[in-house]
């Protein structure tokens, strides 16, 4: 059967032909590092009110000095971080689905981009669940990830390569040594009704 054939071959190449050493797991990495990098994102906090103008004095009070955790935790109708100053757990980056809100939307330009850390964004999101005032707890900007950060990654998709090109050459090899013969009397012309079959047995 080729195709166990094939399969005991590509495992026996597998294990013969892939030897991958630090050297190639660094020089993969250099030659796809714009693969390895780490977007913009960003922590938040949030306070859940049912409606804009509620919303609206929420952001006064955080004007006027009150600490967005002892709003929140007075205010803020979301169970889930309400205990927590608002803080909702976890970093984001651009069109991130967040737990309590969802999507950023007209909002996200401002979470990253305008708005300082430690600050409340100065226009309420409304949402289906209704009008969350979000601040941007901590930022973290664009970076190059290290090697030894991304190592295991590395070495995952190297191998991948090298797997993938193991299985081509065995292919190819397969189509060479084996004749593959298309048996057409197996596509029926359905449009063409069928002979008639001819009698073999002579008239005495």
């Amino acid at each position: 059967d080729i195709r166990r054939k094939m399969a005991g071959e590509m495992a026996k190449e597998f294990k013969d032909k892939i030897q991958i050493t630090p050297s190639d797991l660094e020089t993969y990495y250099e030659a796809h590092k714009k693969k390895y990098v780490q977007p913009e994102r960003v922590k938040l906090r949030h306070i859940l009110v049912g409606s804009e103008e509620a919303a609206r004095r929420v952001l006064a009070r955080l004007d006027a000095g009150e600490r967005f955790e002892d709003v929140a935790k007075e205010l803020s109708t979301d169970k889930d971080t309400a205990s927590e100053g608002g803080r909702i757990a976890g970093w984001y980056e651009k069109g991130s689905f967040i737990p309590g809100i969802g999507s950023l939307g007209d909002v996200e330009a401002e979470v990253f981009g305008k708005t300082e850390t430690g600050k409340a964004i100065d226009k309420p999101l409304k949402t289906d669940r209704g009008y969350h005032v979000i601040m941007v707890e901590e930022r973290q900007p664009r970076r190059q990830k290290d090697f030894n950060e991304v190592r295991v990654e590395v070495y995952r998709e190297l191998r991948a390569c090298k797997e993938r090109e193991i299985r081509e050459m065995l292919l190819d090899e397969l189509k060479d040594s084996y004749d593959v013969v298309l048996h057409y009397s197996k596509f029926v012309d359905r449009e063409k009704p069928p002979e008639r079959e001819e009698k073999n047995d002579k008239d005495e």
